[in-house]
């Protein structure tokens, strides 16, 4: 019990001192942390089927916008709402990387998961300027935590790939937010739509640096 406490003390001071160093603008320390973080999750998809399981994961979430920017012509009858796309890739995320987290959680992916899931349903009606703020503070959000999950994946390819999906992400909101301020021309489905296909992307990305190192390491087991 006293093991668990102290590794719950010393996660939450790591979160901490992360945010702090965010806040006051130091890279250096933001960098420090997150390899330390890092070290700590260096077991994370380390299963021999995990990265199979992400590849499928990003293909699923590729897929899912594909069928979404075609909504207007196909689902025109089936009840498709916009967001719908996100809001079932979240439930996949969630999911997918639960079964893969066993016997822990990994509750950054997890959180990252529910808010494609939040982003979905409050796309539906953006009437109020309140409302929209809040659904792009949100997007930003996701963004950022994208890019968190990046800096703590010990695969230095995958890292790359969440990393600019983040990125990525981060300029969809902007554009996005901005074009919402102006005109409104774009529609927060074709934004969603956008970041569900650099997300998927992204995590087809990280499979494959995953079985990449994997059969390096096979290859070189010394």
């Amino acid at each position: 019990m006293s093991k668990i406490k102290v590794r719950y003390n010393r996660d939450r001071f790591i979160k901490w001192r992360w945010l702090h160093s965010l806040l006051l603008g130091r890279p250096n320390a933001l960098l420090s942390i997150s390899h330390r973080v890092r070290s700590t999750k260096s077991g994370r998809f380390s299963g021999p089927h995990d990265w199979g399981r992400l590849i499928a994961l990003g293909v699923l979430l590729v897929d899912l916008a594909a069928l979404g920017f075609r909504a207007p012509s196909l689902w025109t009858r089936t009840g498709y709402w916009p967001g719908l796309a996100a809001t079932f890739g979240g439930l996949l995320i969630a999911i997918i990387v639960l079964k893969l987290s066993r016997p822990g959680i990994y509750w950054d992916w997890l959180g990252f998961g529910v808010l494609q899931i939040v982003l979905g349903i409050a796309s539906k009606d953006l009437a109020e300027a309140a409302d929209a703020a809040m659904f792009y503070a949100t997007m930003f959000a996701s963004a950022f935590l994208m890019i968190w999950i990046a800096m703590t994946i010990s695969s230095g390819k995958g890292r790359a790939w969440l990393g600019a999906g983040g990125l990525a992400c981060l300029a969809v909101a902007s554009l996005g937010s901005l074009d919402y301020a102006i005109r409104n021309a774009i529609g927060v489905d074709t934004v969603l739509l956008t970041t569900l296909v650099l997300t998927g992307l992204s995590i087809i990305g990280l499979g494959i640096s995953i079985r990449s190192d994997r059969e390096m390491r096979d290859e070189n087991p010394s």
